[in-house]
């Protein structure tokens, strides 16, 4: 209570005293309601009470759905190529081996895409040394003889010694037939070449042969004896070939 209100108590209650003791009448005690007091200051916090005990822990939470995938990221520049290492002892030697069986496969390839190209001509043939000398029953000029020679793998026979001339003599014979050979001068009269290119060496001609006519730059065989005859190109002759054995 502040000294105002002290104060205004203090002449109340005087005021009262004097009024009873000139009063006749009984003094009766009246209520006066003093002033409102003002608020008074809060009190201060009590003092910290101790730590409560810790709470029970909840039950996990249902996992969420997984995201779609992210787009991928852009592709890195490429690496410089590590260098190149030794090759050890075991990996050199299967090397080799791989490579023997490489060339192995390819021979077997080439002789079987030989034999098959052989198989062609049923009829007679005859060899010498890694070369063969076959025949097909049908008669075309030079330049188509020669063609289907090629096409089948083969060349027109063309002779470079003794041996191989009487091979293809003997061909000739058992067909009875005659037979163009690779050999020839078309072009450059008089100077016969094989069919690459390389000059004749080895010839056998008949008796006056080559005559030297412009117009027969082709050699024949002849079946009846073992000569040779130059004979126009155009003519036709029975087709004879000669396959390399692999």
């Amino acid at each position: 209570m502040n000294h105002l209100t002290k104060c205004v108590c203090i002449l109340t209650v005087v005021a009262v005293l004097f009024t009873l003791s000139h009063s006749e009448t009984p003094a009766t005690c009246s209520v006066v309601q003093g002033v409102i007091g003002l608020n008074g200051r809060d009190g201060r916090d009590g003092a910290t009470g101790p730590k409560g005990d810790p709470g029970m822990r909840g039950e996990p939470g249902i996992p969420g759905e997984r995201g779609n995938p992210g787009l991928p990221g852009k592709v890195g520049p490429k690496g410089n190529p590590g260098e190149l290492g030794n090759t050890g002892v075991a990996d050199a030697d299967s090397a080799m081996k791989i490579a023997a069986l490489e060339s192995q496969i390819a021979s077997l390839e080439n002789q079987i895409n030989w034999l098959k190209h052989v198989l062609i001509f049923p009829h007679s043939q005859a060899t010498s040394g890694n070369k063969v000398y076959m025949s097909i029953d049908r008669a075309e000029d030079f330049s188509n003889s020669l063609i289907i020679c090629k096409m089948y793998g083969g060349i027109l026979p063309s002779p470079e010694n003794s041996a191989e001339d009487l091979a293809i003599y003997e061909l000739a014979k058992k067909t009875g037939k005659h037979g163009f050979l690779g050999i020839n001068d078309r072009q450059l009269e008089g100077k016969f070449v094989h069919i690459d290119g390389r000059p004749a060496v080895y010839m056998n001609w008949r008796d006056t042969e080559p005559n030297g006519q412009r117009t027969e730059n082709c050699v024949e065989q002849d079946p009846k004896r073992r000569k040779w005859n130059d004979i126009p190109c155009e003519w036709t002759r029975t087709i004879m070939c000669e396959f390399k054995m692999i």
